[in-house]
């Protein structure tokens, strides 16, 4: 507790009174507030290079397309309730995920060392938005032996994400190289 993060790789006692860094979305989003309007991209990345040095410009680039933001036109800002979300590919498009035409959407997820260890399992949107999440919302989906919650922050880029399945996969025995199947009703929430 005596130390906070002050760069993307240096660390400072807090008792210096440095300015703590939460991380590129944050930097962009505190820059978007002070502003109170749009700003141009190419003045948010110029900023941010020069206050964190060791953040690449690709990464700042990259989390300018996380659904919290709007870019237009070489501007960016926070996104607005009446906004509407990026469009997301068609579930059909998306490797192992199934619509039965009854309701069920099944989706099928590889057991790896890390899921079993307790990592989170990222979601393409296609299946999130299938499942009735979008950015900034999430869902448990009951079920047995275990519930399984999926979430998308609008802070992210790389779409939602399920919260650790080690407790399902572990009370289903499922070894590394298996791979299990989640049949969701979105309707009732059930998995």
């Amino acid at each position: 507790p005596r130390f906070a993060r002050t760069t993307k790789q240096t660390w400072g006692l807090r008792e210096w009174g440095l300015r703590e860094y939460t991380g590129v979305y944050a930097e962009i989003s505190t820059r978007l507030e002070a502003a109170g309007q749009p700003v141009s991209i190419t003045a948010i990345v110029d900023e941010i290079k020069a206050a964190l040095p060791d953040v690449a410009e690709s990464s700042i680039r990259t989390y300018l397309s996380a659904p919290g933001f709007v870019v237009d036109n070489g501007m960016i800002r926070h996104r607005r309730e009446g906004d509407p979300w990026p469009k997301v590919a068609p579930l059909n498009t998306i490797r192992g995920a199934f619509h039965d035409g009854s309701g069920t959407i099944r989706y099928a997820i590889p057991v790896t060392a890390e899921v079993l260890r307790g990592s989170g399992v990222t979601v393409s949107g296609a299946v999130a938005t299938a499942l009735g999440v979008h950015p900034g919302h999430h869902r448990a989906f009951t079920g047995s032996p275990a519930e399984v919650a999926l979430t998308w922050p609008v802070s992210v880029t790389n779409g939602a994400h399920f919260r650790s399945l080690r407790v399902l996969f572990t009370a289903l025995g499922a070894p590394v190289v298996d791979t299990i199947v989640l049949a969701f009703t979105p309707d009732d929430g059930t998995v």
